[in-house]
């Protein structure tokens, strides 16, 4: 296997892991509440701040994949 095909197997799995988590952080909130786990009296700013370190975390995974794309290029 060579450079670049390696180098874009390793972007595909960080942009998945990164596309995952940007829809999860997001989703979370409104599954909670809809299906009864998280309760309406919950604090927003916990809700908001663990949302925003999701996003976060997202945005990372998104900038590795950028990253191991252009080392194999």
């Amino acid at each position: 296997m060579n450079k670049l095909a390696k180098a874009q197997l390793a972007a595909t799995f960080w942009s998945n892991l990164s596309t995952g988590t940007l829809i999860a952080s997001v989703a979370s909130p409104y599954i909670g509440f809809g299906m009864g786990f998280l309760a309406p009296t919950a604090s927003v700013i916990n809700i908001a701040s663990l949302s925003g370190f999701g996003l976060t975390i997202g945005v990372i995974f998104n900038l590795l994949s950028h990253r191991a794309l252009a080392k194999g290029l």
